[in-house]
């Protein structure tokens, strides 16, 4: 992440571009004024801490934490604070390459927001989150597949209607695939554009479909299917930092986090634990 320190605050930017089609932006303790500009791409920002005051087709917004605003792409804008007063934002920019090949625009597609400053705190929150996945050690098919799902709820909600999807047995077929391609090759380093086109469908529907048909996305099931082997491994002997490497976690560390998240105690607690388990079948949970 870069980082540009100014007499008025410090502003950190992270570059994804090439990889997930996004740049974040950092500013902290900003009392800097930001004049007319605009943005070639979509994007949406939030409010942590202070007031920001946004300007943007004609109107102007007082944004308190807790709110988020909608930058519409190549519409004049600027942004300022209140009286001179520090505040901290963070700002998501997505590329329109990107919202259209994963099917949430089509290349005739013009922006048109309901509403540029949203009070919504679970969309808030969810917006607020998705910042620290995208600066994670997480893998690029999980960070995608939260950057998606969270934009196209926003879309749904703020920029366009939903898309409501009509289910067939085509698309149950399609899902049963893509969920013995994700068991098979679990340990793999893939992405959700390679999965979409096992289905012939975007990335978005994908998405979509996936969680409508199995009740989570894409990447969670995969989540769930690695640390099931892991469960398997580690009860038969393995060591915490074999059954990492060999469930396709990038270190100790991440398996560990996400070990522990979804079992709610850690390997080395769960390899003790199961020793006292005779007869237990962790493939089974």
């Amino acid at each position: 992440m870069g980082k540009r320190q100014t007499e008025s605050g410090t502003i950190h930017f992270a570059d994804y571009r090439k990889t997930l089609g996004v740049e974040l932006v950092y500013g902290y303790q900003i009392t800097h004024a930001f004049t007319r500009h605009t943005h070639r791409t979509l994007g949406f920002g939030l409010v942590e801490q202070g007031v920001r005051l946004y300007s943007c087709l004609g109107e102007s917004y007082q944004i308190t934490p807790g709110q988020f605003f909608v930058i519409p792409p190549n519409s004049e804008h600027s942004c300022s604070t209140v009286n001179r007063q520090p505040h901290t934002y963070r700002l998501l920019l997505l590329s329109n390459d990107v919202l259209q090949a994963s099917g949430l625009i089509s290349d005739e597609y013009n922006y048109i927001c309901k509403q540029l400053v949203i009070s919504n705190t679970d969309a808030y929150n969810r917006l607020r989150q998705l910042h620290d996945k995208l600066d994670s050690d997480e893998t690029e098919f999980i960070k995608k597949s939260l950057l998606l799902s969270i934009v196209g709820y926003l879309f749904e909600n703020y920029i366009e209607a939903p898309i409501k999807v009509e289910l067939s047995s085509y698309h149950y077929e399609n899902i049963k695939m893509i969920q013995k391609f994700i068991e098979a090759n679990y340990a793999a380093c893939f992405s959700l554009e390679d999965v979409a086109q096992l289905a012939h469908i975007s990335p978005y529907h994908l998405l979509r479909l996936f969680s409508q048909i199995v009740g989570i996305p894409p990447h969670v099931y995969q989540q769930q299917v690695r640390i099931r082997q892991a469960k398997q491994l580690l009860s038969q002997g393995s060591s915490i930092f074999d059954t990492a490497m060999s469930t396709g976690f990038a270190d100790q560390s991440h398996f560990t986090k996400v070990f522990k998240r979804m079992v709610g105690i850690t390997p080395g607690e769960y390899k003790v634990s199961f020793r006292f388990r005779r007869g237990f079948n962790p493939a089974e949970v």
